[in-house]
């Protein structure tokens, strides 16, 4: 009986090596989106010969799947670090919390 919770565990330690490596530089990021997409694409194309089908298609199945998590990891630091959720952040920081202090407070006076 196989064990049907690999997918998840590769992806979750994906997931953990993007965390414990985040790559900073935009090119490192590029070149793993690339072979995250690109090693499926060899791949699909490998199975064309009969004596290595299904061990490279395997072998390159695992390996995309660890550094989906790693993309996936880096895409989401992306974001957080981007200038754009940190203005939105800060402007709904002003929004809900210092505006209504400042009206509570204007009012008491």
């Amino acid at each position: 009986m196989a064990f049907d919770y690999w997918t998840l565990i590769l992806v979750l330690l994906g997931l953990v090596s993007g965390f414990m490596n985040s790559e900073i530089d935009p090119v490192r990021r590029m070149i793993l989106l690339i072979a995250a997409i690109g090693l499926p694409v060899v791949a699909k194309q490998l199975n064309a010969t009969p004596v290595v089908r299904g061990y490279v298609s395997s072998i390159t199945d695992i390996i995309v799947i660890a550094i989906s998590g790693i993309v996936i990891f880096n895409f989401i630091m992306v974001i957080v670090d981007s200038r754009l959720v940190k203005n939105l952040a800060s402007a709904i920081f002003f929004w809900v919390i210092v505006h209504p202090v400042n009206l509570i407070f204007r009012m008491a006076i």
